[in-house]
């Protein structure tokens, strides 16, 4: 063989490794892509579509998805590396991606309204615009988050690792921000609708204020801590705890109007459909619960059987938490890590569908779209065959209704002895009466007001001092872990 031919085929060969480097990337992705998502047939014969999939921009060589937020018509991806993405949850087109603060440092969830998303980076806080993600707002926060935030029509509230909850002016940047104590450390992120805002803390303490501005109302005690949010069904919080017990409290008032014991932790937030509660325990599977009193038909010379609300249905004892309901099926993650689909008036067994490779999975319980993501970025949204408009679960309520039922609801005659009374800065917001055990509409303990901390901007002002010393600051490696 000549020398020129020889030297022409090694060309000819280093060409072609090249090339296939380039292109080995570019399909090994596509095939990745393709084995983690549902096939079309697949959910067909399972009685769903897939409506669409998305690959959302993430640098899978460094970095990876970490939490999936739906709020309204917006499906927020957020990375470990604090790239956050906007998607249309019902197209699945991507309006804006952003990175936020520094990669190297902690990022939380995103909480969300029809306004703006916001989400902590280290101890900064950043508010994005809904519909573009420009940066409306961006705070140091004067504790290190526990959790994502939450927000409300004026206002942004941040869990922080001491217990306490901030809350800043979004559209009034100037203003200080307002700082109130609980006990224990907030490691959840806070439930936020209309006027209310609810957040939890690992000493079993779930706490309930009223919004714009921040004015607590009264908290719920119970034996162990709470690690979920709260069902929501207005206007009643539906509440699950450690300790194996789920209470429903009207969210203005306090009033418990029921209190049920599952046997086994609660673990995952309770959800409400309709008129009934799907709760998740541990080890005891999913249980369906009458969240609201309701009477039956009578048969012809019988009289009206009533379902007294609290009773427990029916338990499917190997399903685990809910992903999202129909009108007639429920679509459940099960203990192996498949998608359970049962009969949503009994619990029975319908099908099953094994989900390809690890899933992020969305608890929804505002409609029927069920949207599942992988570590990679690959998102889709399936939904049941047959509902082309999402099938929305939670009661129309307008925000105006919701304001006048808190007026008139302060109005109301206190009950002799339950005066609330006005706490200095830095003293423990709550008064030291354990709330009732549950039974028979009874007050959970009421909240005492405390006014709005100092400045956080970190400038020469100081605060006044205060009459009793603040809650004890948390240990230096919580902080160094958000790069405090």
């Amino acid at each position: 063989m000549s020398k020129s031919r020889c030297c022409l085929l090694t060309r000819g060969f280093g060409l072609l490794l090249l090339t296939l480097a380039a292109v080995w990337p570019v399909i090994a992705m596509g095939q990745l892509t393709e084995n983690r998502l549902i096939p079309e047939s697949t959910a067909r014969r399972h009685g769903m579509v897939r409506s669409w999939w998305r690959q959302a921009p993430v640098d899978t060589t460094q970095d990876e998805v970490e939490n999936l937020t739906l709020h309204g018509d917006t499906l927020y991806v957020q990375t470990k590396r604090g790239t956050i993405s906007a998607l249309d949850s019902e197209t699945g087109h991507v309006r804006w991606t952003l990175q936020i603060g520094s990669p190297d440092l902690v990022t939380t969830a995103v909480g969300a309204n029809d306004k703006y998303a916001a989400v902590a980076n280290g101890t900064k806080l950043y508010v994005l615009a809904h519909d573009d993600g420009k940066i409306v707002l961006e705070r140091r926060l004067k504790n290190v988050p526990g959790a994502g935030p939450a927000l409300s029509g004026t206002h942004v509230f941040t869990p922080t690792t001491n217990g306490s909850i901030e809350s800043y002016d979004v559209v009034d940047s100037k203003q200080p921000p307002q700082i109130y104590n609980s006990t224990g450390r907030a490691m959840n992120q806070p439930f936020s609708a209309g006027v209310t805002l609810a957040w939890t803390t690992d000493k079993g303490l779930f706490y309930v204020a009223q919004t714009d501005p921040l004015s607590p109302r009264f908290r719920v005690e119970t034996n162990e801590p709470i690690l979920v949010g709260p069902g929501y069904q207005h206007p009643y919080l539906y509440v699950g705890s450690i300790d194996g017990h789920v209470l429903k409290v009207h969210e203005i008032t306090g009033n418990i109007v029921w209190k049920i014991a599952v046997g086994e932790p609660v673990d995952a937030r309770p959800s409400v459909l309709g008129d009934r509660l799907f709760v998740s325990s541990r080890r005891g599977g999913l249980r369906c619960v009458l969240a609201e009193a309701k009477v039956e038909a009578p048969k012809p010379g019988e009289e009206a059987n009533v379902v007294r609300e609290g009773t427990v249905l029916w338990q499917a004892p190997s399903v685990g938490r809910l992903l999202a309901g129909s009108e007639k099926r429920l679509y459940c993650l099960d203990e192996l890590g498949r998608m359970s689909i049962l009969r949503r008036s009994d619990g029975g067994f319908l099908d099953s569908m094994v989900l390809p490779g690890e899933q992020l999975a969305i608890h929804n319980d505002v409609t029927d779209r069920i949207y599942i993501g992988t570590r990679s970025g690959t998102i889709q949204c399936l939904h049941e065959a047959g509902i082309d408009k999402p099938l929305k679960h939670r009661r129309e309520t307008s925000q105006k209704k919701i304001v006048k039922e808190a007026k008139q609801k302060a109005l109301e005659p206190k009950e002799k002895g339950k005066e609330e009374k006005d706490a200095d800065f830095g003293k423990e917001l709550f008064d030291d009466k354990k709330p009732a055990d549950g039974n028979g509409g009874e007050k959970a303990a009421p909240m005492k007001e405390a006014p709005a901390a100092a400045d956080a901007f970190g400038g020469d002002e100081k605060p006044e001092p205060a009459k009793k010393a603040p809650a004890k600051k948390e240990k230096a490696a919580d902080a160094d872990a958000f790069g405090g």
